[in-house]
């Protein structure tokens, strides 16, 4: 299993917070099974949308089906069905940002989660929900506060959690190189 137990619960209750966003936001409930929002077997369906670089190509969709298994095992009736954008099936990650902010400004409620580069924070803020609405004080504490307000926050709203950390500077001791 790629993700271990004890963050899959987390990434457990996020999910069940978009799903309380979807039934909230489109005002129905579990009684009617509309084609659109659930599958076959009840399940009701949240869309996520992701890019990924080739080294983080498979991620998403191992995260996803590891919780879509947990979530089967439990009887959670919820099911993500993950569209995940790369270098192979888009023309770049320009392009793919530019596409999902389209969708938001034009409010279609083609996805349900959004896995974004915290650089757009900003620019997609305006059209995100303010997650300390749905997610209790203390889900959002198990965050690195520091990390949450620089890359999460917009005008005071919590838009997102962090999903992972990526450095892509190098750093070197050329003095210390030097004595090798």
């Amino acid at each position: 299993m790629l993700l271990n137990i004890y963050k899959l619960k987390y990434f457990y209750f996020i999910v069940l917070a978009f799903y309380l966003i979807k039934c909230i936001a489109y005002n129905y409930d579990d009684s009617s099974y509309d084609d659109e929002y659930y599958d076959e077997d009840g399940n009701i369906i949240l869309n996520a949308v992701a890019y990924a670089d080739s080294e983080y190509n498979e991620i998403y969709s191992a995260m996803v089906n590891d919780f879509n298994e947990y979530a089967q095992n439990n009887n959670l009736k919820i099911k993500i069905k993950i569209n995940v954008y790369t270098n192979a099936n888009n023309k770049n990650f320009e392009f793919f940002a530019t596409s999902i902010e389209s969708l938001l400004i034009k409010r279609l409620n083609k996805y349900d989660i959004y896995y974004f580069d915290n650089g757009y924070t900003q620019k997609y803020g305006p059209y995100l929900l303010d997650l300390k609405e749905y997610l209790s004080e203390d889900h959002i504490n198990m965050y690195n506060k520091e990390i949450v307000e620089k890359s999460c926050t917009y005008n005071d709203k919590i838009v997102g959690l962090p999903f992972n950390l990526a450095y892509t500077v190098l750093y070197s001791n050329k003095i210390l190189l030097e004595k090798i």
